[in-house]
């Protein structure tokens, strides 16, 4: 399978220790996220003001992107899906029966069940991942022995499986994401007339940070679809590559709630305490034909901006 010279620079390409620097970014990054994504439940929870119960679902999805990575996609289509059947009640147009909205829902919380199944068939057994080592590590076969735990991947048909599962859900997640984005946003300009400013307004502003939320899914996709190469073609300093995947993907939780508070008005006024008081003074003017005289009238108002 491989040549004397391969394997002894894959022998000499594996480190058994852990860098210093990757133990305290990955203390410090994990005591931060879950600083962050406490904070975020807490802004959704409290700091909604009027929004009905898409609220839950954004929660729900902070929650799993808090605590795990496998349900973010689901619960990003989640959320997307329940802000268009909001939206759609405008119109009617692209409206779900109850039976067919609750049908989706389950089906995609469903994918990342059957994605562990399916990554769950791929892994080796303890035996067999023994015998990978010693054909491509020989020489180190008693230094993976002395680790207390090590799982060892090979590209064979689950994991194929596997890797074009995840693919076609990206994909799919991809295709859900524009398809209701483009309705939503067409809906929205279609029935401009039809609706006040203030939910015009607040349903564009909901639709924006839904887009950049799920624009923070990058920092999944990019490293999961290097690390699926990586193991693939089998590259032999993957153990380093790891590292910065590892890196990577843990800066999602923390970026996904901030890019939320961020773009989206009342959580970004509830965070910067901002409290506008303003007073806007105009004058309008009054012409009489009659009289042949201008009268100026001059108004003032006060108009205070809350969140």
């Amino acid at each position: 399978m491989f040549t004397e010279d391969q394997l002894m620079s894959f022998s000499y390409s594996v480190d058994f220790g852990t860098p210093e620097w990757f133990k305290l970014y990955y203390h410090g990054i994990s005591v931060v996220s879950t600083i962050i994504s406490f904070f975020s439940m807490y802004v959704i929870l409290f700091q909604s003001g009027k929004m009905d119960g898409y609220r839950y679902y954004l929660f729900y999805m902070q929650t799993y992107t808090a605590f795990t990575i496998c349900l973010v996609a689901s619960a990003l289509n989640s959320c997307f899906v329940r802000k268009h059947q909001a939206i759609s009640k405008i119109s009617s147009k692209y409206l779900l029966d109850d039976i067919p909205y609750i049908i989706v829902i389950a089906l995609l919380n469903f994918y990342p069940f059957v994605a562990a199944t399916l990554l769950y068939l791929s892994m080796l057994t303890k035996e067999n991942q023994v015998i990978l080592v010693k054909e491509v590590y020989p020489n180190l076969v008693q230094n993976f022995k002395n680790l207390p735990n090590y799982v060892v991947f090979d590209s064979n048909f689950w994991a194929i499986v596997f890797f074009a599962f995840i693919f076609f859900g990206c994909t799919y997640t991809l295709i859900l994401i524009v398809t209701t984005t483009y309705q939503m946003f067409k809906i929205l300009e279609d029935n401009r007339k039809h609706i006040s400013s203030s939910n015009y307004a607040k349903h564009r502003a909901t639709l924006r940070s839904l887009l950049a939320q799920f624009a923070t899914c990058f920092l999944i996709v990019g490293p999961a679809s290097i690390f699926s190469f990586l193991v693939v073609i089998r590259y032999e300093h993957s153990q380093v590559a790891t590292h910065w995947i590892i890196v990577a993907l843990t800066l999602h939780s923390s970026a996904n709630a901030i890019v939320m508070i961020i773009t989206y008005p009342p959580y970004r006024s509830f965070v910067t305490l901002w409290r506008p008081n303003r007073s806007f003074h105009f004058s309008t003017v009054h012409r009489s034909s009659e009289m042949n005289t201008r009268m100026n009238t001059e108004r003032s108002f006060a108009v205070t901006v809350t969140s």
